[in-house]
């Protein structure tokens, strides 16, 4: 949804955006897509033009895809504002989640994705079994300025600002989920 609202140049969640471009590497669900996005865009009377989908595999820990995709992006002369990588665990294949060393080298490669295209970057990320928290070595709660947890009960969805390094934190953002059909 912030993808779609950033992309379309439209609020999310009643809050102001700034319009810009959207790289979004699925490395999981890539199909779901087809059908969430024109949801969305029905839901809210939006057309999100503005967003590229990545879904071949790609390896964060891998110097060289990361190299790529900033020579792709250069080369076709898209530079987003905003890439989404979703979801960490798909994106460092091999490399352990509790290890401080592996989360240190896939901050290093969003560092250099951000450094590279200017854009800012968002991770999608999953909980623990307690739900209470990441998953993982706390270096990827140290190097993010903004965490939002999202969860969802029975109809209702929740986006609750956890982390936020310079702003004030936001207060729980709640909604009701409903079906659309688009078609």
């Amino acid at each position: 949804s912030i993808a779609a609202s950033i992309a379309a140049g439209h609020n999310w969640c009643g809050r102001q955006t700034k319009s810009g471009s959207v790289l979004y590497v699925a490395a999981e669900g890539l199909r779901a897509f087809q059908t969430r996005v024109p949801a969305y865009e029905v839901r809210h009377r939006i057309v999100a033009q503005n967003i590229r989908y990545l879904g071949a595999d790609f390896n964060l820990l891998a110097g060289d895809d990361v190299e790529g995709l900033i020579k792709v992006l250069s080369d076709i002369g898209f530079m987003p504002d905003l890439i989404v990588l979703d979801m960490l665990a798909r994106l460092i294949p091999g490399a352990d989640e509790n290890s401080a060393q592996d989360m240190g080298r896939a901050i290093a490669a969003m560092d250099r994705l951000k450094r590279a295209t200017g854009s800012t970057i968002l991770l999608v990320h999953h909980t623990g079994k307690d739900g209470a928290s990441e998953r993982g070595a706390s270096a990827l709660r140290g190097a993010a300025d903004v965490k939002i947890k999202c969860s969802a009960a029975d109809r209702f969805g929740t986006f609750d600002g956890a982390k936020m390094k310079d702003p004030e934190r936001f207060p729980p953002i709640k909604h009701e989920l409903e079906g659309i059909e688009s078609g």
